[in-house]
């Protein structure tokens, strides 16, 4: 069978082992990224996103290739609001990274902590920007559309395996750590969550549809909670889009 659109994104970026061309031998990898609270493609439950409790997912990785030494993982929308030229104006929900290779996941409702548990997260978009948020601007921020956007937005989770550490950065931003492990990248493994506001365009996630929790131990986990913050994007729509992106 030809190959899946993420095995096509993937193949064309250069992170999958043994994917030289598109047209040439192509080995598929075992390195997947999986989550007990939503499957590939499906809808993202409201309690991770800042319209409930805003707290990170589980998260449980495995199959990475020899030589690993580090994990990265990212949570960003491309397309995150629409500017007046129809161009994509993009959001960063969370980024960790220098995970060791003996973590096989992550753990729900993970603290906004820049070094936590032997690992490192950075800013998001809320904290580089500078906008009130309950995360302080570290770690995670859930799935949180502008007021008044009914799209179904996608929300790719990117897990990368690394073949070193990567030099600690607490102002790190989402494409100043994409050119960090420019280089280093081994593998990558893609979860794709969405989530919308219009009921009419959120498929259905029910129980039965999950996979178990039950697999590899996870990495660190906290009891923590985490207030939403549906108000601070609230507060960006009544400046008006024009007053948002001028502050930026």
């Amino acid at each position: 069978s030809g190959l899946t659109h993420n095995e096509v994104i993937a193949a064309m970026n250069g992170n999958i082992l043994g994917a030289a061309t598109l047209t040439g031998h192509y080995t598929r990898s075992d390195f997947t990224l999986t989550s007990p609270v939503f499957r590939e493609g499906r809808n993202i439950p409201v309690n991770f996103t800042c319209d409930g409790d805003d707290i990170s997912p589980t998260l449980s990785w495995s199959g990475w290739p020899a030589g690993t030494t580090s994990f990265a993982l990212t949570v960003e929308d491309h397309e995150a609001v629409i500017q007046d030229d129809g161009s994509f104006f993009p959001w960063t929900h969370w980024i960790v990274y220098n995970m060791p290779v003996t973590m096989t996941g992550l753990g729900q409702d993970i603290p906004h902590e820049a070094s936590y548990s032997g690992y490192q997260q950075t800013l998001n978009s809320w904290g580089i920007n500078e906008f009130p948020h309950s995360s302080n601007g570290i770690g995670y921020g859930g799935m949180c559309p502008l007021p008044g956007d009914w799209r179904r937005h996608n929300y790719p989770f990117t897990l990368y395996a690394l073949d070193r550490m990567i030099p600690v950065r607490d102002d790190m931003t989402y494409d100043e750590l994409l050119t960090a492990i420019r280089g280093s990248k081994l593998d990558t493994a893609v979860l794709n969550g969405h989530y919308t506001r219009d009921p009419s365009l959120a498929p259905a996630t029910t129980p039965a549809e999950l996979p178990t929790a039950e697999g590899p131990a996870l990495g660190a986990r906290s009891g923590g909670s985490c207030v939403g913050v549906g108000a601070s994007f609230v507060g960006m729509a009544l400046l008006g889009f024009a007053g948002w992106f001028g502050s930026f």
